[in-house]
C-alpha cells in the first residue's frame, strides 16, 4: 500500500516493531492510520516521504451483512457501508489518559475468500473500502462470523492494522 509518512509515533525497537503515522495515498480518499510496523527501520520512513510496504489487517471483531440493505437495516450505525475511522488515533471524547493504537474501525465489501491451511488462520480476504484494496487474514476465533460470507458481502468490523517491510 503506498502512504505518506506524517512521523514515527515510536520508532523501531531492537526487534524492529515501530509505530508510524501515516496516511493512505491510494484509493478514493485519503485518511490518518496508525500502523505497527515490523522490519521497517526509521531511516526507511522519514517525515513526508512516500512508503509502499504491505499493510494487513487482522479483526479483532466483525459483523458481515448480506448486501448494502441489509447493513443499512441490521448494523444500527449511520457510517457507510465503505468507511474508515481511525479510531486509534484519536479518543472518542477527550481523555487525557488515551494511548493511540493501531486500530481503526473499517467498513468494507468483501472481493474474495480464501481459505487457510494455517494453523490459527481461517481465512485470507481480501475487502474493499474507498477504493483500497485491504488484504485481511481471520483467525480461527471468528470462523463462526465467516460460515456464510461470500464476496459482495458488506464487513464491519474493528481491525488491528501492520505493515512489513520487504
Amino acid at each position: 500500500m503506498k502512504l505518506s509518512v506524517q512521523n514515527w509515533e515510536s520508532i523501531p525497537d531492537s526487534d524492529g516493531m515501530g509505530m508510524l503515522n501515516v496516511f493512505s495515498e491510494e484509493g478514493d480518499a485519503e485518511f490518518p492510520l496508525l500502523i505497527r510496523t515490523f522490519d521497517i527501520p526509521e531511516d526507511a520512513a522519514p517525515e513526508n516521504a512516500e512508503l509502499d510496504i504491505d499493510v494487513i489487517l487482522y479483526p479483532e471483531s466483525l459483523r458481515i451483512f448480506r448486501d448494502e440493505e441489509e447493513y443499512r437495516q441490521k448494523s444500527g450505525s449511520h457510517r457507510a457501508a465503505e468507511s474508515v475511522i481511525p479510531s486509534g488515533c484519536f479518543p472518542p471524547r477527550p481523555d487525557p489518559n488515551f494511548v493511540k493504537s493501531n486500530t481503526a474501525l473499517i467498513n468494507g465489501r468483501i472481493l474474495s475468500l480464501e481459505d487457510s491451511d494455517q494453523e490459527g488462520i481461517f481465512k485470507y480476504m481480501e475487502m474493499e473500502c474507498l477504493g483500497l484494496v485491504l488484504d485481511v487474514i481471520v483467525e480461527d476465533h471468528l470462523a463462526g462470523t465467516f460460515r456464510d460470507a461470500q464476496p459482495g458481502n458488506i464487513v464491519c468490523g474493528r481491525f488491528f492494522i501492520e505493515g512489513y517491510g520487504a
